[in-house]
């Protein structure tokens, strides 16, 4: 849906929403759908497949006040994820999801993505901004390629934006995902974050 290339100077310069979020921190409003076929077992010769090596979902408290000063975690910490993270990652195989060579992070806000980094093995948790300084998730940069397909802040048809997470990485493994193809991708971890961090899933997939 958005395809227009942003500097940090454009994102800064842009309306001012509910501090300190401007409209280029924040998605699109979008319309759309998303499907994807599972099956067990192999799909036939000459059939691409995504295999799925693992996958957890984990659902919190329904309050938000329910979740402030618990020692297992706060707000920022994104408890639920952080378990769906490691339960996936661990039926995979993988130490974090840096093991990856794409990575799929439901971000409908540019700091949620910052805020999954620490879940995913990335970094602690105050470290996420500082990352993202480094060159991390760039195709050029070190570690995996980060929502290759511009994520959520490129479009985000809010019923299905998380399966589409799961749909781009399908796609990478299979080596179909076109003008946004990361070269190699053979393992992707895809992620979903529903109402306000309660519910999170992580799915990791592998081209054979």
């Amino acid at each position: 849906q958005i395809r227009t290339p942003y500097t940090a100077a454009d994102v800064l310069a842009s309306r001012l929403l509910a501090w300190p979020i401007r409209q280029l921190d924040a998605c699109p409003i979008s319309e759309g759908v998303c499907a994807i076929v599972l099956t067990r077992g192999s799909p036939g010769p000459g059939r691409p497949a995504a295999y799925v090596r693992g996958r957890a979902t984990v659902t919190d408290t329904y309050n938000m006040g329910d979740r402030f000063d618990r020692p297992e975690g706060d707000l920022v910490e994104l408890l639920t994820l952080q378990r769906a993270a490691r339960r996936a990652l661990d039926q995979a195989g993988l130490a974090s999801a840096a093991e990856a060579d794409v990575v799929e992070i439901h971000a409908p806000f540019d700091h949620a993505e910052t805020m999954a980094y620490a879940p995913l093995g990335f970094c602690a948790a105050a470290d996420g901004p500082a990352l993202v300084e480094t060159g991390f998730g760039h195709r050029e940069g070190p570690g995996p390629v980060l929502n290759p397909s511009g994520g959520p802040q490129a479009a985000n048809p809010v019923g299905a934006t998380a399966l589409v997470r799961l749909a781009e990485c399908a796609l990478q493994v299979m080596g179909d995902a076109g003008q946004h193809q990361v070269p190699g991708a053979a393992t992707a971890v895809a992620t979903g974050q529903g109402g306000s961090t309660q519910f999170s899933t992580c799915t990791v997939l592998s081209g054979s």
